[in-house]
Protein backbone atom coordinates (compact mmCIF):
# COMPACT_ATOMS: atom_id res chain seq x y z
CA UNK A 1 0.00 0.00 0.00
CA UNK A 2 1.43 3.75 -0.39
CA UNK A 3 2.08 5.76 2.09
CA UNK A 4 0.56 8.35 0.63
CA UNK A 5 -3.36 8.00 2.69
CA UNK A 6 -6.13 10.53 1.26
CA UNK A 7 -7.69 12.93 3.95
CA UNK A 8 -10.94 10.95 2.96
CA UNK A 9 -9.46 7.71 4.32
CA UNK A 10 -7.67 8.59 7.39
CA UNK A 11 -10.37 9.20 9.59
CA UNK A 12 -10.85 5.37 9.08
CA UNK A 13 -8.09 4.89 11.46
CA UNK A 14 -9.03 4.72 15.23
CA UNK A 15 -8.50 7.42 16.93
CA UNK A 16 -5.34 5.97 18.94
CA UNK A 17 -3.61 5.86 15.30
CA UNK A 18 -3.82 9.47 14.83
CA UNK A 19 -2.65 12.36 16.77
CA UNK A 20 -2.49 15.99 15.71
CA UNK A 21 0.99 17.70 16.01
CA UNK A 22 0.09 21.24 14.33
CA UNK A 23 -2.76 23.06 13.36
CA UNK A 24 -2.80 26.46 12.07
CA UNK A 25 -5.41 29.26 12.54
CA UNK A 26 -5.63 31.62 9.82
CA UNK A 27 -6.09 35.42 9.96
CA UNK A 28 -8.29 36.50 7.21
CA UNK A 29 -6.93 40.14 7.54
CA UNK A 30 -3.04 38.78 7.19
CA UNK A 31 -1.73 38.90 3.68
CA UNK A 32 1.47 38.02 2.35
CA UNK A 33 4.08 40.11 1.74
CA UNK A 34 7.85 40.35 0.41
CA UNK A 35 10.57 42.80 2.13
CA UNK A 36 12.46 44.91 -0.13
CA UNK A 37 16.42 45.17 1.02
CA UNK A 38 19.47 47.08 -0.56
CA UNK A 39 19.78 49.68 -2.93
CA UNK A 40 20.80 50.27 -6.41
CA UNK A 41 24.15 50.28 -6.00
CA UNK A 42 24.92 46.92 -4.44
CA UNK A 43 21.42 45.41 -5.94
CA UNK A 44 17.95 45.08 -4.85
CA UNK A 45 16.44 41.83 -3.43
CA UNK A 46 13.17 40.47 -2.00
CA UNK A 47 12.57 38.10 0.47
CA UNK A 48 9.57 36.35 1.78
CA UNK A 49 10.44 36.51 5.42
CA UNK A 50 12.60 38.83 7.42
CA UNK A 51 16.17 39.58 7.31
CA UNK A 52 16.98 40.43 10.75
CA UNK A 53 19.36 43.23 11.53
CA UNK A 54 18.91 44.95 7.63
CA UNK A 55 17.21 47.91 6.88
CA UNK A 56 14.57 47.72 4.17
CA UNK A 57 15.05 49.34 0.87
CA UNK A 58 13.76 52.65 0.32
CA UNK A 59 11.03 52.58 -2.10
CA UNK A 60 13.09 55.38 -3.76
CA UNK A 61 15.79 52.59 -4.74
CA UNK A 62 12.85 50.85 -6.86
CA UNK A 63 11.53 53.83 -8.43
CA UNK A 64 15.35 54.67 -9.64
CA UNK A 65 15.22 50.98 -11.17
CA UNK A 66 12.37 51.61 -12.89
CA UNK A 67 13.63 55.27 -14.60
CA UNK A 68 16.62 53.45 -15.35
CA UNK A 69 14.71 50.85 -17.57
CA UNK A 70 12.65 53.43 -18.74
CA UNK A 71 15.88 55.21 -20.24
CA UNK A 72 17.16 51.97 -21.48
CA UNK A 73 14.02 51.16 -23.43
CA UNK A 74 14.51 55.21 -24.98
CA UNK A 75 18.27 54.23 -26.13
CA UNK A 76 18.42 50.15 -26.65
CA UNK A 77 20.98 49.60 -23.99
CA UNK A 78 21.59 49.29 -19.94
CA UNK A 79 23.52 51.71 -18.08
CA UNK A 80 26.31 49.37 -18.40
CA UNK A 81 26.45 50.11 -21.74
CA UNK A 82 25.03 46.22 -22.76
CA UNK A 83 22.40 45.92 -24.96
CA UNK A 84 18.78 45.02 -23.33
CA UNK A 85 16.70 42.17 -23.89
CA UNK A 86 12.93 43.61 -22.81
CA UNK A 87 10.54 45.69 -24.76
CA UNK A 88 8.89 47.20 -21.60
CA UNK A 89 9.42 48.07 -17.67
CA UNK A 90 9.63 45.55 -15.96
CA UNK A 91 8.67 45.98 -12.22
CA UNK A 92 9.82 44.01 -8.99
CA UNK A 93 6.89 41.31 -8.41
CA UNK A 94 3.88 43.22 -10.02
CA UNK A 95 1.23 41.33 -7.87
CA UNK A 96 2.88 41.26 -4.74
CA UNK A 97 2.87 43.48 -1.68
CA UNK A 98 6.51 45.80 -1.10
CA UNK A 99 7.52 46.34 2.54
CA UNK A 100 10.12 49.21 2.17
CA UNK A 101 11.14 52.17 4.33
CA UNK A 102 8.40 54.05 3.77
CA UNK A 103 5.52 51.45 4.06
CA UNK A 104 3.78 48.86 1.61
CA UNK A 105 3.62 49.26 -2.14
CA UNK A 106 1.91 48.21 -4.61
CA UNK A 107 2.84 48.46 -8.28
CA UNK A 108 -0.40 50.64 -10.69
CA UNK A 109 0.34 50.27 -14.08
CA UNK A 110 -2.09 52.94 -14.86
CA UNK A 111 0.34 55.18 -13.26
CA UNK A 112 3.07 53.18 -13.84
CA UNK A 113 4.68 53.72 -10.43
CA UNK A 114 4.47 52.01 -7.12
CA UNK A 115 1.45 52.92 -4.84
CA UNK A 116 1.70 52.98 -1.08
CA UNK A 117 -0.82 51.53 0.38
CA UNK A 118 -0.20 51.20 4.50
CA UNK A 119 1.86 50.35 6.50
CA UNK A 120 2.81 47.18 8.62
CA UNK A 121 0.55 46.31 12.30
CA UNK A 122 1.77 43.36 12.77
CA UNK A 123 3.64 39.92 10.89
CA UNK A 124 2.92 36.37 11.46
CA UNK A 125 5.33 33.46 10.31
CA UNK A 126 4.16 30.72 8.17
CA UNK A 127 5.03 27.79 6.47
CA UNK A 128 4.64 27.41 2.84
CA UNK A 129 5.39 24.09 0.73
CA UNK A 130 6.74 23.60 -2.86
CA UNK A 131 7.27 20.64 -4.91
CA UNK A 132 10.72 19.78 -6.49
CA UNK A 133 8.87 17.60 -9.51
CA UNK A 134 5.92 16.68 -10.66
CA UNK A 135 4.17 14.84 -7.62
CA UNK A 136 1.28 13.01 -7.50
CA UNK A 137 -1.61 12.78 -4.53
CA UNK A 138 -3.80 9.99 -4.15
CA UNK A 139 -7.45 11.40 -3.54
CA UNK A 140 -9.78 8.33 -2.78
CA UNK A 141 -9.79 6.34 -6.15
CA UNK A 142 -7.94 9.61 -8.46
CA UNK A 143 -4.41 10.65 -8.21
CA UNK A 144 -4.34 14.64 -8.46
CA UNK A 145 -1.18 15.50 -9.98
CA UNK A 146 0.86 18.69 -8.43
CA UNK A 147 3.18 20.48 -10.51
CA UNK A 148 6.85 21.82 -9.40
CA UNK A 149 6.94 25.23 -8.37
CA UNK A 150 2.81 25.63 -6.81
CA UNK A 151 3.14 27.04 -3.70
CA UNK A 152 0.71 25.72 -0.09
CA UNK A 153 0.37 26.58 2.58
CA UNK A 154 0.67 23.77 5.59
CA UNK A 155 -3.00 24.05 7.17
CA UNK A 156 -2.20 21.22 9.48
CA UNK A 157 0.25 18.53 10.59
CA UNK A 158 -0.89 14.66 11.23
CA UNK A 159 0.43 11.27 11.52
CA UNK A 160 -0.90 8.41 9.73
CA UNK A 161 0.07 4.65 9.66
CA UNK A 162 0.85 2.32 6.53
CA UNK A 163 -1.11 -1.40 6.51
CA UNK A 164 2.23 -2.13 7.81
CA UNK A 165 1.86 -0.09 10.75
CA UNK A 166 4.46 2.49 10.23
CA UNK A 167 3.86 5.66 11.12
CA UNK A 168 3.66 8.94 8.63
CA UNK A 169 4.07 12.21 9.56
CA UNK A 170 1.36 14.09 6.69
CA UNK A 171 1.25 17.46 5.96
CA UNK A 172 -2.03 19.14 5.19
CA UNK A 173 -1.59 21.72 2.22
CA UNK A 174 -3.65 24.33 0.92
CA UNK A 175 -3.78 26.73 -2.31
CA UNK A 176 -6.17 29.45 -2.60
CA UNK A 177 -9.33 28.44 -4.28
CA UNK A 178 -8.10 24.23 -3.85
CA UNK A 179 -9.28 21.39 -1.65
CA UNK A 180 -7.15 20.24 0.94
CA UNK A 181 -4.76 18.09 0.37
CA UNK A 182 -2.62 15.28 2.15
CA UNK A 183 0.94 14.86 1.33
CA UNK A 184 3.65 12.84 3.25
CA UNK A 185 6.81 14.73 4.45
CA UNK A 186 9.62 13.71 2.17
CA UNK A 187 12.32 16.37 2.03
CA UNK A 188 13.64 14.51 -0.89
CA UNK A 189 10.23 15.73 -2.74
CA UNK A 190 9.54 19.04 -1.53
CA UNK A 191 10.81 22.19 0.34
CA UNK A 192 9.51 23.38 3.65
CA UNK A 193 10.23 27.38 4.06
CA UNK A 194 8.85 30.25 5.94
CA UNK A 195 6.67 33.14 4.74
CA UNK A 196 5.71 36.01 6.47
CA UNK A 197 2.11 37.35 6.40
CA UNK A 198 1.40 40.73 7.42
CA UNK A 199 -1.63 42.73 9.00
CA UNK A 200 -1.41 45.94 7.16
CA UNK A 201 -3.26 49.20 7.85
CA UNK A 202 -3.66 52.10 6.77
CA UNK A 203 -1.02 54.63 6.80
CA UNK A 204 -2.80 57.24 8.22
CA UNK A 205 -3.90 55.43 11.55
Amino acid sequence: MSNVIAMNNWRKNTEEEIRILHREEDDPEMVPVKYMYGDNEEGLCGTHSIIDHRDFASIEALREEIQEQREALETGFDKFGEEIDFDEIVPWDEDDLLVCQEGVFVWDWNTEDYELIGKVRRTERRKIVTFKDNFAVKMGQSNILINPGSFYHIDGEYVAYTEERNPVVMLVINAIDSVPLAVPYDPSVLWIYPHDYALIVDIHE
